[in-house]
């Protein structure tokens, strides 16, 4: 069904049917790719800069979801299935995230202050999503407290699992001035080099941190290129695919000046992406926005 929408032979409306009949299947593949589709759904949202809509989605998405989270509840069961492991971690990652329903904030944040205080104290399977959660909603006292225990258990040597929560959901912060520092990070080689691509690939992704992380591209690409090697560099330059569409000249010029040697490919995709992402969104969001506005 998605694939008629991307290719103009099915209407977003028609979708949005879809996805509502699928909500309540309680197979974790399942459910991923609806959220995944909702997700895409919050972008083109966003982008239109309709509060009102955006608004209806969320209400939308929680309508869709809650029912199966308080069947599963925010703790693994003994004995229940792997389905249901990992069916609870998307919910609470599409329910808070996405669908920013306040007690499910309330939940990831309270968790994730555990988690800080004993990494094992928290389910593994829930640990980086409430982690994630609590980092988006986060403030600048939070932000520290990121970065605090980030460098405290890499100094420690505790498993890569436990510091990449921490690593990895830097990005995430969306205050205005912490994306700034998340880049700062990386200048200065707190961040280690084998995690910068996956880093800096973050921050062009997200809406909140591209603008700045573009800056950071162009002002420090001698740079980038000696620290993340080649496949990082391949990694780098298909990120800047996410940015907006108004960018796309910018893009064209800055690689005309600057050849991504060994990442041309992936110069390549970018732009695709970029093309194919503003035709979606120039035919569908009309259509999206009147289906949500009748909610």
């Amino acid at each position: 069904q998605w694939a008629l929408v991307r290719s103009a032979r099915s209407g977003i409306g028609a979708f949005i049917e879809v996805l509502r009949a699928l909500a309540p299947v309680r197979e974790h593949n399942v459910l991923r790719a609806l959220v995944e589709r909702l997700d895409m759904l919050d972008l083109l949202t966003k982008d239109s800069g309709d509060r009102e809509a955006r608004l209806k989605l969320r209400k939308l998405v929680a309508g869709l979801l809650e029912d199966q989270l308080a069947e599963l509840g925010f703790e693994p069961r003994p004995g229940e299935s792997q389905n249901d492991v990992q069916r609870r971690a998307l919910l609470i990652s599409a329910l808070g995230s996405l669908a920013r329903v306040e007690h499910v904030i309330a939940a990831a944040k309270r968790f994730s202050g555990i988690e800080q205080q004993d990494p094992l104290a928290v389910d593994p399977n829930l640990a980086g999503v409430f982690v994630a959660v609590a980092a988006k909603f986060g403030d600048e006292t939070d932000f520290d407290r990121w970065v605090r225990t980030f460098i405290e258990r890499k100094q420690a040597g505790r498993t890569p699992q436990e510091v990449a929560r921490y690593l990895h959901t830097l990005s995430v912060f969306r205050r205005p001035g912490l994306p700034e520092r998340t880049l700062s990070l990386i200048e200065e080689g707190s961040i280690p080099q084998e995690a910068l691509a996956q880093a800096l690939g973050q921050l062009l992704a997200y809406r909140h941190s591209q603008e700045a992380a573009w800056r950071f591209f162009c002002d420090r690409w001698n740079l980038l290129r000696e620290r993340v090697g080649d496949m990082g560099l391949s990694r780098v330059v298909e990120a800047v695919g996410r940015l907006t569409a108004r960018h796309r000249e910018e893009i064209v010029r800055f690689f005309e000046r600057n050849t991504p040697s060994g990442a041309e490919r992936a110069l390549m995709r970018a732009l695709e992406r970029m093309d194919q992402h503003a035709e979606l969104s120039a035919r569908v969001t009309p259509e999206l926005l009147t289906y949500l506005r009748k909610l």
